[in-house]
């Protein structure tokens, strides 16, 4: 079962899609939320599997909680407007789904999440990412970078050769990245096999010491061959 939870400022909405959670059996739903600011401070004390997550809503919107999140939990995103459908699959969520959102449609979703994730042991992991430059696709093979760290609104690649400036969130790139890489901090992820040494807090790679925040040293310490 996928523990998951509701975060809707719509109570009626909100209500609708808890309704549906309670009649379909591969989901438990664990809470309900109508402020992303208390949903963020319970994601990242309690994990979840799945969140139901409306795009507009105060203080928070739904794309800044994914962007506050440490972790990358599967997404259902929905909203009435379809403007936000592209940039929903931007941020690699599971579907998109339009209000009113009826039974049929939901429950679509859920198929598809499932799915997805009886085929993901089975995927071919890639080597490498591409991005776009001067009119070009340029290829960064996953062995030559050093580390992913936010720059304002971009994320810079920082390779062996030299620096990329991407215009796109740090969760969407941690979700095209594979193998030996770890999130270290909110603006970071770092090349394992890259690592020259780690100092309480800190991670050195050549002269450039990245940070290392409470929330990842578990995953970090975990990811790497202690004796």
């Amino acid at each position: 079962m996928y523990k998951s939870i509701i975060v809707d400022d719509d109570p009626l909405s909100a209500g609708v899609i808890a309704h549906y959670c309670q009649k379909t059996p591969e989901l438990a739903l664990l809470k309900q939320f109508d402020n992303p600011e208390e949903a963020l401070d319970f994601l990242t004390k309690t994990p979840s599997d799945l969140i139901f997550l409306d795009v507009e809503m105060p203080g928070l919107n739904g794309f800044e909680l994914l962007d506050k999140l440490d972790y990358s939990p599967y997404v259902i995103l929905f909203s009435s407007k379809s403007q936000y459908a592209y940039l929903a699959f931007e941020y690699n969520v599971v579907d998109f789904l339009k209000k009113p959102v009826l039974y049929p449609r939901f429950k679509e979703a859920i198929e598809k999440l499932t799915r997805f994730d009886n085929k993901k042991p089975m995927a071919m992991s890639p080597e490498e990412i591409y991005i776009r430059t001067e009119g070009k696709l340029i290829k960064i093979p996953f062995h030559a970078i050093l580390y992913v760290e936010v720059v304002d609104d971009y994320v810079k690649i920082v390779t062996e050769k030299g620096n990329h400036l991407v215009l796109c969130t740090l969760k969407h790139i941690e979700g095209r990245l594979s193998g030996h890489f770890v999130k270290t901090h909110r603006s970071f992820i770092v090349n394992t096999t890259r690592i020259d040494n780690l100092s309480e807090g800190k991670i050195h790679l050549g002269n450039k010491i990245i940070p290392i925040s409470k929330a990842h040293k578990t995953d970090i310490l975990r990811r790497l061959n202690i004796l």
